[in-house]
């Protein structure tokens, strides 16, 4: 799955974390006539503005429209890195499905039992969610893969992946959710039940071309 396909909405959650600090932004950056990916004209506005926020500290939220076409993007990451890692963390029950997310452009995810990817690419953004809401993005993006194939056993094969999701997103099933966070930019929230691991063959395989082999500059 390119997680470029998913159109979830998690400007929800940002937005609570900025009321909760009820802090001004610091501007950080202002660039006009940027060239927009939609349409190609060099009428796009991009901000990044820094925020100080629960859970997360700092966080650095970057937002584009371009002028002609009325393309825009969000983009939030958190602010410093730490080493890159894979964060393990196991899905069973309400407080699991809580925990706050916040997922670099750079990361990869996996939901191993269910064998279901979120490959980044080069366009991806950032974002930040719960656990629900990254299950909801697998959602998404999996009923529509549905759709398109023909294959009937290739079908059913999806649907009952599909069915499963929303079994863990109900709570009713468990499974282990795996983020490779290759540039360290990545945090689950609610240490108790995260572990955080050595990048490996597993991340290696999760890693997309653009992004340099595991050991490498």
């Amino acid at each position: 799955m390119n997680e470029e396909g998913s159109k979830s909405n998690f400007n929800d959650v940002v937005e609570k974390l900025i009321g909760e600090a009820g802090k001004e932004p610091l501007l950080l950056h202002r660039e006009e006539s940027v060239v927009c990916p939609a349409c190609g004209s060099a009428s796009m506005t991009v901000e990044e503005y820094l925020y100080e926020v629960p859970y997360f500290e700092k966080i650095i939220l970057s937002v584009g429209r371009c002028s002609t076409c009325g393309y825009h993007f969000r983009d939030v990451r958190v602010a410093e890195a730490l080493n890159p890692r894979k964060l393990v963390v196991d899905i069973s029950g309400e407080d699991a499905l809580r925990m706050l997310v916040a997922k670099s452009p750079f990361s990869s995810v996996l939901v191993r039992e269910l064998n279901v990817s979120m490959i980044p690419g080069p366009a991806s953004i950032g974002f930040i969610t719960t656990v629900e809401g990254l299950i909801e993005r697998f959602i998404e993006v999996t009923s529509h893969a549905c759709k398109d194939v023909e294959d009937e056993k290739s079908r059913a094969s999806c649907e009952d992946t599909l069915n499963k999701l929303k079994l863990l997103k109900d709570g009713k099933i468990r499974a282990t959710l795996v983020i490779c966070d290759y540039d360290g930019m990545s945090r689950i929230v609610d240490g108790r039940g995260v572990s955080e691991q050595e990048l490996d063959q597993e991340c290696e395989a999760l890693k997309p071309d653009w992004i340099p082999s595991l050991g490498q500059a």
